[in-house]
């Protein structure tokens, strides 16, 4: 029986260096968006639930407004953008005030895998690194990054430094 074996020629190659790193995936924080009004008034219709998909222009909360009129004026808060929505700190008829926190949307297209990296590998990441990220909810799977950006804070429990790679989520 034939083994369908290949060869090929053998030369020098640079070996990359391979480092392991704890960390997490957050979302990028300029994916992130606060819904709030800019008038005060009450909570007429809500339509958003922690964890639901929404798409951009759907209407995540309704507030009756304090302006004159009779009816008083609604309005309607929408999606500005495609995403999951992460907080809802509002209740049907709850009395809200202008600048208020409603609700909470992040777009997860891209998230960040934030790794700590002791002080002592700092020097050894090069800019633009690639990486290959693994996540303990998906333990077949592992997803690339890029280097964000390198350093920050040193973390006083265990002198690492922040590192942010950007990586694309599948969904």
């Amino acid at each position: 029986e034939v083994m369908n074996l290949e060869t090929a020629e053998v030369g020098p190659a640079v070996i990359p260096r391979t480092l392991s790193l704890v960390g997490r995936v957050v979302p990028i924080p300029e994916k992130r968006y606060f819904v709030s009004g800019r008038v005060s008034g009450r909570v007429t219709a809500l339509s958003a639930a922690e964890g639901q998909s929404v798409v951009a222009d759907d209407v995540l909360v309704e507030i009756e407004t304090l302006l004159p009129g009779n009816p008083p004026p609604k309005l309607a808060l929408r999606a500005p953008f495609a995403g999951i929505v992460t907080k809802v700190s509002v209740t049907m008829g709850q009395g809200v005030e202008a600048g208020q926190t409603l609700i909470e949307l992040v777009d997860l297209d891209e998230v960040f895998a934030r790794a700590e990296v002791f002080e002592s590998l700092f020097g050894e990441i090069p800019t633009a690194a690639k990486a290959r990220i693994r996540a303990e909810a998906y333990p077949n799977m592992s997803f690339a990054g890029t280097l964000e950006r390198l350093g920050g804070e040193v973390n006083p429990a265990n002198g690492a430094l922040p590192a942010w790679f950007r990586v694309a989520n599948p969904k």
